[in-house]
């Protein structure tokens, strides 16, 4: 590797440590188990001056763990040599030292020969990309890194490669210097079965059958608050908890997480999708026993403790400092616009996540093999028949998550009439109309020219608008009137491109005046109308 020095090899260097920095990123999004080495806080200054990987005149991007002893290695990576600006090198390397165990030096060379590599030395392979970085990126990233995964599973040394949290450490370090968020990582976790939509605890039917486990002892887990948000603090945030992230705290606390949440009934042994919750951060056990302290003094903690007395479940569980869990009952924070529920749970079997199935201890990685609930084109339509058995059919009801927060709800309301009032907006909130309903919210254009608002505090999006619709056009139109030029739908979430999409559809093809504007109830602002 050259040594050379100069302020051009610097700035070159810089350079393809922010491209290949980004480049690696974005195939994480797809690739969540690939990890590799970033720089370390020792030589800051390095840091500070953009070098995010190891090497002072090339970028280092390491996947083994250079530990010491006769079973290290010194080095598998993909290497950008800059000692030449005006001619960077790129290569892929095998570098190992001292004398590694047989297994680990088959290892080594059943990647020499898969990638055909040629040997400098007996211990120091080489395969040379050419001088086109991006080019050579690329082929690493789809070509040769598939193949490192493939043969380091198939020898049984995954132990090697660089771990998740030695990523993840340093990658929060570098978003800190950078001003960023720290990475957010895609997760999958089971929660505890619940009837209730996760706003109260619903009882033991259901819940695991482990002995060991909290709520098989106590009859609830802290998890049945989990989509409680009516109890949102005043910096914006819902507190709540999730037993995987609880597994292994140390190692969380501090990071951020997308979570798909899944659930088990015990009772049926039934599996379903319940939906997923966005940029989770995982908060120190002295913030959630600050947290505990204010649930206190806000009453929360009785009406929680009240809920599980109306089950037979001994509420005072909540009130002191036994069993001990209680003071470690919040370990996560997020947002009420990060929700995203499905309207009622969708079921799935076994065989779809059996890598999940077992364990309500883990946050699991997002597997290729597993199909998750996501919004396809199109119909897949098949007839069906139903065969008369002479008896009568039923249907199979899915417990639904059709819950609003009437707390959000009065916030929402509240803060949406009086931004417009200070807007120089003439409104009236549960305006009467002839067929008895009452719109939330009236804006009077002028003569004879409305605008009806309706505040949804549903979990999800597509909820709330799905729930509004109907009710907007009731109080529109019922029974041959036209009595709004608008009709807004407003809620806490920030719109997605499909709803957009959605709504302009709507607008388009039936010329429906339906939008949709989200309020910030902690800066009280309305976005503009999609």
């Amino acid at each position: 590797m050259s040594q050379t020095t100069g302020t051009s090899s610097q700035t070159v260097v810089q350079r393809y440590n922010e491209l290949i920095f980004n480049r690696l990123l974005e195939f994480r999004k797809t690739h969540p188990d690939f990890y590799y080495h970033l720089r370390t806080n020792k030589k800051r200054e390095l840091l500070e001056a953009g070098h995010w990987f190891p090497g002072t005149h090339y970028v280092h991007v390491g996947l083994v763990t250079a530990a010491s002893g006769d079973h290290s290695t010194k080095s598998v990576s993909f290497m950008v040599d800059c000692g030449k600006p005006e001619a960077p090198s790129a290569h892929f390397i095998v570098l190992f030292k001292n004398n590694p165990a047989q297994n680990i030096k088959n290892f080594y060379f059943a990647l020499k020969e898969a990638l055909g590599m040629r040997e400098v030395h007996h211990d120091f392979f080489v395969f040379d990309y050419g001088n086109d970085v991006e080019k050579a990126l690329n082929t690493f990233l789809e070509e040769h890194w598939p193949t490192f995964q493939r043969l380091i599973k198939q020898h049984g040394l995954e132990s090697l490669a660089v771990s998740e949290n030695s990523f993840t450490n340093k990658l929060n370090n570098i978003w800190k210097l950078r001003g960023q968020s720290a990475v957010t990582e895609e997760r999958i976790a089971r929660i505890c079965w619940n009837t209730n939509a996760w706003v109260s605890p619903s009882g033991p039917l259901g819940k695991s059958t482990y002995e060991e486990a909290f709520e098989y002892r106590y009859g609830f887990g802290f998890e049945e608050w989990l989509l409680d948000m009516d109890k949102v603090l005043d910096d914006g945030y819902h507190y709540a908890f999730l037993q995987p992230v609880n597994s292994n705290l140390d190692v969380n606390t501090g990071k951020t997480f997308n979570v798909k949440l899944f659930t088990r009934n015990s009772e049926e042994k039934a599996n379903y999708w319940v939906g997923s919750i966005e940029d989770i951060e995982v908060i120190d056990q002295d913030t959630s026993r600050s947290i505990l302290i204010e649930y206190r003094e806000k009453g929360w903690l009785d009406e929680m403790a009240g809920q599980l007395d109306a089950l037979e479940i001994d509420g005072r569980l909540l009130k002191g400092n036994t069993p001990k869990e209680i003071n470690a009952m919040f370990n996560i924070r997020f947002k009420p616009s990060s929700l995203s529920i499905y309207p009622e749970l969708i079921p799935f079997e076994d065989t779809d996540i059996e890598s999940y199935k077992s364990s309500r201890y883990k946050l699991f990685h997002v597997q290729k093999n597993v199909e998750t609930i996501e919004d396809e084109p199109g119909l897949s339509f098949a007839p069906t028949t139903l065969q008369p058995t002479g008896l009568v059919y039923i249907r199979k009801e899915y417990p639904s998550m059709l819950r609003e927060n009437p707390n959000r709800h009065r916030l929402i309301l509240e803060g949406l009439h009086g931004y417009l009032q200070e807007n120089g907006k003439t409104v009236a909130h549960e305006l009467s109309l002839p067929n008895q309903s009452r719109v939330d919210l009236v804006e009077q254009v002028d003569k004879d020219n409305y605008i009806f608002y309706e505040v949804k505090s549903y979990n999800a999006l597509h909820t709330c608008i799905r729930i509004a619709l109907g009710q907007l056009l009731e109080y529109c139109c019922f029974p041959d009137k036209l009595r709004a030029q608008k009709l807004v739908v407003v809620a806490e979430h920030q719109i997605d491109d499909a709803t957009t999409t959605y709504l302009e559809h709507l607008r388009h093809q039936f010329n429906l005046p339906l939008y949709y504007a989200c309020f910030d109830v902690k800066t009280n602002r309305l976005s503009e109308l999609y």
